[in-house]
């Protein structure tokens, strides 16, 4: 079971981990304002060091591996129609594969593919991109019909930023 689904059940009170909106994603949850927006502008892929895909095109038949029900799945399913994919459940478990030598490569968030880097120096980030088609950054999600609670969690959100705002003028 997903973050998004324990949310929708309301087994989780909120979700914090990347959640970015989809029209399809809102049916089911509520979504915050956006706490950070530089994650969604970088969309990439782990892949070996010794890699040398420099286009989307490269990717036609290599197994690409993403996260099941991610923003990534659209745009993999958008934007590589040659690829052949697997689904895992979380981006842990695709950085796996590629280390052991089931996929080419696994897609997502640049930001959270730097993650692995540090320990895993046999994987690099490839310099080809994903031209994404929203910046809405990442969300808190929450379950429908909480709006004390979608109220609380934006007026803290715009809190930090207001804060992280007033430090870096500072700075």
């Amino acid at each position: 079971m997903t973050s998004r689904q324990f949310v929708k059940e309301r087994k989780f009170d909120i979700g914090l981990s990347g959640f970015t909106y989809t029209d399809d994603r809102a049916k089911v949850i509520q979504f915050s304002e956006p706490y950070d927006n530089s994650e969604s502008l970088c969309q990439g892929f782990l892949v070996r060091s010794d890699n040398t895909f420099t286009s989307l095109d490269d990717f036609n038949n290599a197994t690409v591996t993403v996260q099941n029900g991610s923003v990534q799945q659209q745009y993999t399913e958008q934007q590589l129609h040659g690829a052949n994919v697997r689904f895992v459940t979380a981006l842990e478990d695709g950085a796996l594969e590629l280390k052991v030598g089931k996929t080419d490569s696994c897609r997502g968030k640049c930001k959270s593919g730097e993650g692995f880097l540090a320990n895993n120096p046999e994987l690099k980030l490839s310099d080809t991109l994903f031209a994404v088609s929203d910046a809405i950054g990442t969300m808190v999600i929450m379950p429908l019909g909480e709006p004390e609670l979608l109220e609380a969690v934006n007026t803290s959100i715009i809190a930090v930023k207001d804060l992280w705002f007033i430090y870096t003028m500072v700075k």
